[in-house]
């Protein structure tokens, strides 16, 4: 799978608080890709103390704020890498694999020429799986209706990717300051979860 253009321009970029990671093989591990300010990444941390939450910004101010809230916060469980989330999954974090994996109103690039740096795309999807434990859970959410409709088309390209309705187990994916915020604009806030079956 080669590295895009886009993934080749952020690979002089990776950092991790901590650095180095700790030992990530055969432990509980979840995934964030792009907590924002870090409010469900938070959350999920203090749910599940056992667990690696392993969150992956690609943003330099975001990340920075984020460090600083993790360590006000003293979350030793929160593991954080600055990249952009398909270079960093192939080649950085490729041997391990999540029993969760969120995506929580990733960018949809609106305009029709921007569509190709969309995230939620079949090739990355497959990816995806590939990192997630069998029975593994993907739980995705947008804010933009054109992007739900594409994303339900590149679901439907990855039949490794259950769809459940899981999602009811996770009511706070829509109560972060985003989700709020463009609730209250009167947006539509769409949830799709998938259970990772055999290839």
């Amino acid at each position: 799978m080669p590295l895009s253009s886009l993934e080749k321009a952020y690979i002089p970029q990776i950092e991790t608080h901590p650095a180095p990671l700790p030992p990530l093989k055969n432990h509980p591990l979840i995934l964030e890709i792009g907590p924002g300010r870090g409010d469900f990444l938070f959350q999920l941390a203090e749910e599940n103390p056992r667990h690696f939450i392993l969150a992956i910004e690609y943003k330099n101010r975001r990340y920075e704020k984020l460090v600083q809230r993790i360590e006000k916060r003293r979350l030793a469980n929160v593991l954080l890498v600055k990249g952009e989330a398909r270079f960093v999954l192939k080649s950085y974090l490729k041997d391990i694999l999540f029993e969760k994996v969120f995506i929580l109103f990733s960018d949809p690039w609106p305009k029709k020429r921007h569509a190709k740096h969309r995230l939620i795309e079949a090739e990355f999807l497959s990816l995806l799986s590939r990192l997630m434990c069998p029975g593994g859970e993907l739980i995705v959410t947008t804010d933009d209706e054109s992007y739900a409709q594409w994303m339900q088309r590149e679901f439907e390209k990855v039949p490794c990717l259950l769809p459940t309705d899981k999602k009811d187990q996770y009511p706070t994916i829509f109560e972060t300051f985003y989700a709020q915020k463009w609730k209250g604009e009167g947006r539509s806030l769409n949830a799709f979860c998938f259970v990772n079956g055999p290839y």
